[in-house]
């Protein structure tokens, strides 16, 4: 008779990774569409033609080219951590919301020149919109199970 934690085991195998490849391409599509309807419908809209913060104005190519170097890098630096850190739902989200946020965001530079911004915090902050949220969530997943796993 088999124990409760060879039947885990069983189960754990049994998993496709496919539908779990999908999950994780339909999440990236519905936050990306999300991104584009608030930017489509925003009634504040700034556009902003920098990098973070509307920093460097004008280098719209290099950040596109940054930004598609940075996303086969984010892809590279999860397939080697998901080797090594197994079943972390953190990390498979962090990666969804950072890629669902780069893409939104280097959907607006590839299509507009600029990046659409549209939530302000009473000029305490730099505009932002949904996509930098994601990107920002995605960090924070990274980094929280990057400290989870280091000890």
């Amino acid at each position: 008779m088999k124990s409760k934690k060879q039947n885990k085991n069983i189960k754990q195998e049994k998993r496709t990774p496919i539908l779990e490849h999908i999950l994780g391409i339909v999440i990236i599509v519905l936050l990306f569409a999300v991104d584009r309807i608030t930017k489509d419908y925003a009634p504040n809209k700034i556009f902003n033609y920098g990098i973070s913060f509307s920093l460097f104005p004008g280098i719209i190519p290099i950040v596109i080219a940054l930004s598609i170097i940075f996303l086969f890098i984010l892809i590279t630096i999860y397939s080697n951590l998901r080797k090594n850190i197994k079943n972390s739902i953190m990390l498979d989200f962090g990666f969804v919301f950072l890629i669902a946020g780069t893409l939104g965001n280097l959907f607006d530079r590839l299509f507009y020149g600029y990046v659409i911004d549209f939530i302000t915090i009473s000029g305490y902050f730099p505009s932002f919109n949904l996509a930098d949220i994601f990107n920002f969530i995605g960090v924070v997943l990274f980094i929280t199970v990057l400290i989870k796993n280091s000890k």
